[in-house]
């Protein structure tokens, strides 16, 4: 993921992850105000709450589609839910969280007929719904294999500090782990054959079925509010996390943003979205990558 806040109160910061699942020391913020801009170590935690909230931002993350019809959003684990133009979207913040989602949204299924697509979505803040953030999607396209198992999304926030004598591309050296059980969390009702795990391979269809892909099914009378909290306290539960971190929101003394945002801020937006589409990531080097089908399937090694 990638998420930059436009104009905020001269705080702005930028927050990327590298495509880890590793919920202490995948997510990575650089504040703009520094003049040395190092990156901090963030979690995945208090990611959820920079992206639910109201402050206007630009955001990069990851959705996925599948052949499977009907897919209840109940039974995601490291999905994520916001407001797509009001309308509820689950969305991940790496194709890791995707992958591994995989396990519980489509368990039982036979993987020699399970096709999926991973597509990037750039979202940008079009106003507040509610107290959160409602968004619109400015582009999306679908990830190649190769792209789903190595982005690495730290190269938007190299592109954006290009030219900034204080920003470090170096990642700080790893600290000592805490006694958190930071790996991958248990479940109850797990599937025991898990349909993606360290064996598996990510291939192209070569041949592109007929079949139609759909969204995770989340229906009409769901309160994703309520649903994204209860899934968030199961996983600080299967992690072993009993205290509540500082927000970083804090450090914005409660920023409330009014209705729409300025044109100017827009204008932001749409000149970030643009720095991406000129860099020099192969997400955007071939013309019409955007109107491109990738289906993806698994198979074990």
């Amino acid at each position: 993921m990638f998420l930059e806040t436009l104009d905020v109160r001269g705080k702005d910061f930028i927050v990327y992850s590298r495509n880890v699942f590793d919920f202490e020391r995948n997510f990575w913020i650089v504040r703009k105000d520094k003049k040395i801009k190092n990156p901090e170590n963030i979690s995945f935690f208090s990611v959820c709450d920079i992206v639910k909230s109201n402050i206007p931002k630009s955001l990069v993350v990851y959705r996925l589609l599948t052949n499977i019809p009907n897919i209840n959003a109940h039974s995601t684990k490291y999905g994520f839910f916001i407001k797509v133009e009001t309308e509820p979207e689950v969305i991940y913040f790496d194709p890791i969280f995707a992958l591994k989602d995989l396990n519980y949204i489509a368990a039982g299924v036979d993987t020699s007929k399970f096709r999926f697509r991973i597509q990037q979505l750039g979202l940008t803040t079009l106003n507040k719904y509610g107290e959160q953030s409602n968004y619109t999607i400015i582009y999306n396209f679908d990830l190649r294999a190769k792209e789903a198992k190595h982005q690495d999304d730290k190269v938007f926030a190299d592109a954006i500090f290009a030219l900034d004598e204080g920003y470090s591309s170096q990642m700080p050296k790893s600290k000592k782990r805490s006694s958190l059980k930071w790996s991958e969390p248990e479940f109850e009702n797990t599937s025991s054959s898990a349909l993606f795990d360290k064996k598996s391979k990510i291939n192209e269809v070569k041949t592109k079925p007929k079949e139609y892909f759909s969204k995770v099914n989340i229906g009409s009378k769901s309160n994703t509010d309520v649903m994204r909290e209860q899934k968030l306290k199961m996983l600080k539960k299967a992690l072993g996390i009993t205290i509540n971190e500082e927000s970083v929101l804090q450090d914005l003394d409660n920023f409330n943003e009014d209705g729409n945002l300025s044109a100017h801020k827009k204008k932001s937006s749409g000149d970030f979205l643009d720095l991406f589409k000129k860099s020099s990531t192969t997400n955007f080097k071939t013309p019409g990558r955007k109107d491109e089908s990738v289906i993806l399937k698994l198979t074990k090694s």
